[in-house]
């Protein structure tokens, strides 16, 4: 039984997987397993996973997926598989620096808490980015990468949480899901993981409508599931702004280039739900240039411009704009 058990879904990164691992195996803590899950990857992928596991025979683990599933349903073979009493999970196209693990299981272990959230490096070509978190209560709703974390795992049992078998955008339900069944966090001053803006990735693929339409459901679902709790209640008008700031950046995405007919459509659909959802959604506090400065400023950005375009009944004419 190792301590930590790392989680690395494995599709179509041979350019990458080696780089990965390498950064794991290279660990100044060395009490942990990594489990590789093959997604029924086309590509050479495999080939490089099964060269670490000849190299440290016990330590890397193959589990392979008889059809291609998805991040989510990857994420939960590995949970399923797992012997680590806390739980990371790494993209396989991404990298830490050696000391990741120990500085994680440190604070997790000096704090009780059950996750601990870090910073990231953004690594778009020669360019790195620096996403320092700040210790606030709205950070962990507004940067819900699950790879910015370390999770026990005895916390996800008892509340029965994994991925739910969710093929992409699997992030923001399971951490939503995580801080509505009172999770507790500790942030810590570190930023140990290497977050590689790959163009081939599945975030960065085409056919937008589609990827939209699981971002919303993802989303709708965890509303769904959540609205009627004393959690949800709590966290009212957080979540009604982190479902608006998310959702949106996810729209005007995959508005671009999209279709005047296709963003249209979306635009509709993203109106009508958030409607359903949070009727007043557009009176928010936390939307505008100067609030929530947690958030990314892009983001802030687009809530507050898109904010302005509705309210003067430009809504339609932004859309349009992005659509070509």
């Amino acid at each position: 039984m190792a301590k930590i058990s790392v989680i690395v879904p494995v599709y179509n990164v041979a350019p990458y997987i080696r780089r990965c691992l390498n950064s794991i195996l290279e660990q100044t803590f060395g009490d942990f397993e990594v489990l590789c899950v093959n997604d029924c990857t086309p590509d050479d992928s495999m080939k490089i996973v099964d060269e670490f596991i000849e190299r440290y025979p016990g330590k890397v683990k193959r589990l392979d997926n008889e059809k291609n599933l998805g991040l989510g349903a990857s994420r939960d073979r590995g949970m399923k598989s797992a012997s680590g009493q806390y739980l990371v999970f790494f993209d396989s196209d991404d990298y830490v620096k050696p000391d990741f693990l120990e500085t994680y299981i440190r604070e997790l272990e000096r704090t009780g808490a059950d996750i601990a959230v870090g910073g990231y490096i953004r690594v778009s070509g020669e360019k790195e980015v620096v996403f320092s978190m700040k210790d606030t209560p709205d950070m962990p709703w507004l940067y819900p990468a699950v790879w910015m974390r370390m999770y026990r795992r005895s916390f996800l049992q008892e509340h029965g949480l994994d991925f739910r078998g969710i093929r992409t955008y699997e992030d923001n339900p399971f951490n939503y899901r995580c801080l509505l069944e009172g999770a507790s966090i500790t942030v810590i001053d570190y930023c140990g993981y290497y977050y590689v803006c790959n163009p081939a990735s599945i975030t960065r693929t085409k056919n937008g409508v589609e990827k939209y339409r699981r971002f919303m459901g993802n989303f709708r679902e965890v509303y769904e599931e959540y609205n009627k709790t004393k959690a949800f209640a709590i966290y009212k008008e957080l979540l009604e702004y982190v479902y608006f700031s998310a959702i949106l950046s996810c729209l005007l995405l995959q508005c671009r280039h999209a279709g005047k007919e296709a963003a249209y459509g979306m635009y509709e659909d993203f109106k009508l739900q958030m409607h359903q959802m949070f009727p007043g959604y557009l009176r928010n506090k936390r939307i505008g240039f100067g609030k929530t400065k947690e958030e990314q400023r892009k983001v802030r950005y687009a809530s507050s411009i898109y904010r302005m375009a509705e309210r003067m009944g430009l809504g339609r004419l932004l859309i349009w704009l992005l659509s070509f």
